[in-house]
């Protein structure tokens, strides 16, 4: 197998198409929905063309941001009053949505072909601290205030989706939800 972010010939791993650190926190979302292919899968979304040091070493830092950026944002139940004020590390935030659109593209064999050199040195260099000037991020935050228990909205309390995707510019919009209930 030849690795999609080195590019070596290696034995492919399990690569979770969104970190396995922040599925883990939300347990109720213990099913993966695949609406294109409809099915449903009892386990965390994968893809298996990552070598073990890519997956283990080299993009990890990626997910180890991302898990703490989660836990520190969204695992409290805020009242209608609280003042939220989220620091962030635009560049992590980048490249955490870059890999996951990147993992999920290829888990559904679609078009890659955004993903060239530059990003995936981007997403392997964790030195690397200046965004990219092609790629925007677009960010909410929603809180629900219904009466509805959080059994019901399960896999709806993280969400990410790709809306836009060119050669020339990428425009991500992560949905991570906080939800509230009074």
């Amino acid at each position: 197998m030849i690795c999609a972010y080195c590019g070596k010939e290696a034995k492919g791993t399990k690569e979770h198409i969104i970190s396995c650190g922040i599925l883990d926190l939300f347990p109720e979302c213990f099913v993966t929905i695949d609406s294109e292919r409809i099915k449903v899968h009892q386990g965390d979304p994968i893809v298996k063309d990552v070598c073990a040091d890519c997956n283990n070493n080299r993009i990890s830092y990626i997910d180890s941001y991302a898990k703490a950026f989660i836990e520190k944002y969204f695992l409290k139940k805020y009242l209608k009053d609280d003042e939220l004020n989220i620091e962030y590390d635009y560049t992590m935030i980048q490249k955490m949505c870059l890999k996951y659109a990147f993992n999920d593209l290829r888990s559904r064999k679609k078009d890659i072909s955004f993903f060239n050199d530059t990003i995936i040195n981007f997403l392997l260099n964790q030195t690397e601290t200046e965004a990219l000037r092609n790629v925007t991020i677009l960010a909410g935050l929603a809180v629900n205030t219904s009466p509805v228990p959080d059994s019901f909205l399960g896999n709806l309390k993280l969400r990410w989706s790709l809306k836009f995707l060119t050669n020339m510019y990428c425009h991500i919009f992560l949905d991570l939800t906080a939800y509230n209930y009074y």
